[in-house]
């Protein structure tokens, strides 16, 4: 029942959701890493994180830089690529504060 956006030059794709490795001692909004093309990726999953209810039918993840690293967001369907004005009251949600409370495993990585 909800609709998120976010900025289209921080998605650098979206692929369909694959076999997950779990990660001992993540927080249950981590359901695992995925590899795309040889780099390890966290997914976060989006719904579980944002309103407790994980989602209904994952099928994608989309890709998004977050600085140095790639993260992964699990979503439900990507609908739409379309201009937003944020001067229509969109609350605007900062998924770097999400991808910040993930792991952190050195600073070269």
């Amino acid at each position: 029942g909800h609709v998120y956006a976010c900025p289209i030059e921080a998605v650098r794709e979206v692929v369909p959701l694959e076999q997950m490795t779990r990660l001992p001692g993540a927080p249950s909004f981590v359901p695992g890493l995925i590899n795309v093309r040889g780099t390890i990726v966290t997914v976060i999953d989006a719904g579980l994180y944002l309103h407790s209810r994980s989602c209904r039918a994952p099928g994608s993840v989309m890709l998004i830089d977050a600085g140095a690293r790639l993260v992964g967001l699990l979503v439900d369907t990507v609908v739409d690529v379309r201009p937003l004005r944020f001067d229509e009251g969109y609350e605007h949600l900062d998924v770097r504060a999400i991808v910040a409370r993930v792991v952190a495993i050195s600073e070269e990585e």
